[in-house]
């Protein structure tokens, strides 16, 4: 008997695919909110509910697995000890790289980071945000204008994505007006291929992604890797690789 038939073989391709797949998925916080305002938490490929009083309008998870969100109502919620704090301020937008590198944008599109003890203004006006771990900030004005945060200043770049995800320096990804899933390659935004209603990416490249539908996908770090439809339905996902993994 022929122990490495194409067939064999294959098989073995298959099962270590989806365990490579799974030990990634298990490597990164993903957290999300659905279409009723409830959040959910990515545990042992399945969703794990993290009850609030009210309804949320959006999630963000840090590489520490620090994770903050923001109420439809405008409150912004803190989460530790697996339970919702709220914070000063008001905001329609958080992003969380780390507990060190929280940001939000309120109603009137201003921009704050959160010192640890209060939210400082930064210059500008943002309708969408990202901030990573290592503190690399990009953002998206309300005229498609992207920027990407130098020191103390802003520097516009190339345009495209309408909204962005930042999981490092060198992972910026983004969504354009027609649902077209790209990447900053350093020069130019890139097809990623897939289309999408939001994206968020990982430091290590891995993604997820969701529909307008509220279909969820997620895929691996490779340059060909391909979108895995993922059980549930959401309207909003945040993802960030395990501070233990992205600092080796």
């Amino acid at each position: 008997m022929n122990l490495f038939s194409p067939r064999s073989l294959a098989l073995a391709l298959c099962l270590f695919l989806a365990g490579t797949t799974g030990a990634r998925a298990q490597d990164a916080h993903v957290w999300g909110v659905n279409a009723g305002g409830q959040s959910w938490h990515w545990v042992q490929a399945q969703w794990h509910e993290a009850q609030s009083e009210n309804a949320l309008r959006q999630v963000s998870v840090g590489a520490d697995g620090a994770v903050w969100a923001v109420e439809r109502s405008g409150a912004i919620l803190q989460r530790e000890r697996n339970r919702w704090h709220t914070m000063p301020g008001a905001a329609v937008q958080v992003s969380v790289g780390s507990a060190q590198h929280v940001w939000v944008l309120n109603a009137d599109e201003d921009i704050f980071r959160w010192t640890g003890a209060q939210w400082q203004r930064i210059p500008g006006r943002l309708v969408n945000i990202s901030v990573a771990a290592d503190g690399s900030v990009w953002g998206v004005n309300r005229w498609g204008n992207v920027f990407r945060r130098d020191g103390s200043q802003w520097t516009a770049m190339p345009p495209g994505p309408i909204q962005v995800s930042v999981g490092s320096a060198q992972q910026v990804w983004g969504v354009e007006a027609q649902g077209t899933v790209v990447r900053w390659d350093g020069h130019q935004w890139k097809r990623v291929g897939g289309e999408m209603a939001q994206v968020a990416v990982a430091s290590d490249g891995s993604a997820w992604g969701v529909k307008p539908s509220g279909a969820i996908y997620r895929r691996g770090p490779g340059a060909s890797d391909q979108w895995q439809l993922v059980q549930g339905w959401l309207v909003q996902v945040s993802t960030a690789l395990r501070e233990t993994r992205a600092t080796r």
